[in-house]
C-alpha cells in the first residue's frame, strides 16, 4: 500500500503536530491533540489524558499530577527521586527521565492532520494491546493513518486487523499448548525409566517443579476434562474412590497404588 505521509515529514515523529517545531513549520502539519494512555488508572479511574497539541507531554503531566500516579502506579514513591531535579533551589520534573522510565509500559503521541489525512502518531509502541486500547479512547475512524516513531504503519483498520489476528492466533496456540501439557502430565505420573526422565525435562523448569498450565481462567468443564493441578488430581481420585495420589506416606498398599495408576493410563488412552 502506498504511503500517505512522506518520510521527510516523519523525520521528527509526532513533532510534526507540535506547533512551533521546525518539522511542523516546514511540513505544515496541523496538530489536534497531545495524548498519553497510561498503564494504571488515576484516582478517578482515568487512563487517557489529552490536551491541545501545543501542550508538551511534560507540561501535560505538570498540570495534572495524577498522571504521574497513572504512569507509575504503586512504584511512584520509589521513583520520585529519579524523575525530579533541583534547578535554582526549586524541585522540577525531569521530562526525559519520566519518558525513559515509562515509554515501554505507556503510550505517548499526538493526533492531527497532514495534507487532508487525519494521523495518529505514536512516539513508540512496545505493547500493541495498549496502543489499540488508546485508539478506542481517541476519536478515530478506520481510514485514519497510524505512524510509530518515524514510520507509517497503515490505516487504523489494517493495524487493528493485523494485531487482532495475532491475538486470536496466540489464544488458539495457548489452548493447544495447555492441552498438550495436560496429556504430558498424565503420562508423567504413570511413566517409568527413560520416558519419565524425558517428560521430567520437558515439564520441569530448572528442577523447580512441574510447570502446570494456568487454570485461573479455565471453565469448570475444561478443568473436569483434564486433571490440571494437584487438587484436581485429588478430586478425581475421590470421585473414583481411589486413594490420594499425592499421599507419599509409608503405605505399602501396592494394590491401591496400582489401581490408581491403571485408572490414569485409561484416561490417557481415552483423552489422546
Amino acid at each position: 500500500m502506498a504511503k500517505k505521509i512522506p518520510s521527510i515529514a516523519l523525520q521528527k515523529g509526532p513533532d510534526l503536530f507540535y506547533p512551533g517545531s521546525r518539522t511542523q513549520i516546514t511540513h505544515r502539519g496541523v496538530g489536534s491533540q497531545t495524548f498519553i494512555y497510561t498503564k494504571y488508572a488515576d484516582p478517578k479511574g482515568k487512563r487517557i489524558f489529552v490536551a491541545p497539541a501545543s501542550v508538551s507531554h511534560v507540561s501535560l503531566i505538570e498540570k495534572n499530577p495524577d498522571i504521574l500516579k497513572a504512569l507509575f502506579g504503586p512504584k511512584l514513591d520509589a521513583v520520585m527521586p529519579e524523575i525530579t531535579e533541583k534547578i535554582g533551589g526549586k524541585v522540577t520534573l525531569d521530562g526525559y527521565a519520566i519518558r525513559s522510565k515509562t515509554i515501554d509500559d505507556n503510550v505517548y503521541g499526538r493526533t492531527g492532520y497532514y495534507q487532508g489525512h487525519k494521523v495518529i502518531m505514536f512516539w513508540y509502541v512496545k505493547n500493541w494491546n495498549m496502543a489499540l486500547e488508546a485508539l478506542d479512547q481517541l476519536d478515530v475512524s478506520d481510514d485514519d493513518i497510524i505512524t510509530v516513531g518515524t514510520s507509517e504503519v497503515g490505516s487504523v483498520a489494517s493495524v487493528k486487523k493485523k494485531h487482532l489476528k495475532k491475538q486470536s492466533k496466540a489464544i488458539v496456540d495457548k489452548k493447544a499448548d495447555d492441552k498438550q501439557k495436560a496429556l504430558d502430565l498424565i503420562k508423567y505420573h504413570t511413566a517409568t525409566g527413560i520416558e519419565k526422565e524425558a517428560l521430567r525435562k520437558k515439564l520441569f523448569s530448572n528442577d523447580s517443579g512441574v510447570q502446570y498450565p494456568d487454570v485461573s481462567k479455565m471453565s469448570p468443564e475444561e478443568i473436569a476434562q483434564f486433571p490440571w493441578k494437584r487438587q484436581h488430581w485429588r478430586q478425581k481420585a475421590r470421585e473414583e474412590g481411589l486413594p490420594d495420589p499425592f499421599d507419599y506416606g509409608e503405605s505399602t498398599d501396592h494394590d491401591k497404588k496400582k489401581g490408581f495408576s491403571q485408572w490414569m493410563k485409561k484416561r490417557l488412552k481415552k483423552d489422546s
